[in-house]
């Protein structure tokens, strides 16, 4: 998996779902995150926690606008001291590398 960012190519219908023998490889580059599905579709999710309401508002628009930039967005819950984001390819129903590139981008934001 790499770091850089393409464009939402997760978003076009012929876009590979994650292989599933590097579905481990993928999570343990995101230790945090875990692997939940919904309705059959494979998504990877984290709460975060912060200190208060303001902050969690901060992190949620500051990973709203990052996924703005490639246009690829996660399903964001914000509420008092937490925001649990969850990212997978909407297209496809299911994941792709791209989610794992985004997971890796929400943790640089939460880390800065």
């Amino acid at each position: 998996m790499s770091d850089t960012i393409p464009s939402c190519e997760a978003c076009r219908p012929d876009a590979e779902k994650v292989d599933p023998a590097k579905l481990e490889k993928y999570l343990s580059q995101v230790p945090e995150w875990r692997l939940e599905e919904r309705n059959g579709v494979q998504m990877i999710s984290r709460d975060y926690k912060f200190k208060n309401f303001a902050l969690a508002l901060e992190f949620t628009n500051k990973v709203g606008a990052i996924a703005e930039e490639i246009n690829h967005h996660p399903e964001l819950v914000t509420e008092w001291g937490k925001v649990r984001v969850t990212w997978w390819s909407h297209t496809i129903k299911g994941l792709h590398e791209l989610d794992f590139a985004m997971a890796k981008r929400c943790e640089a934001v939460f880390n800065a």
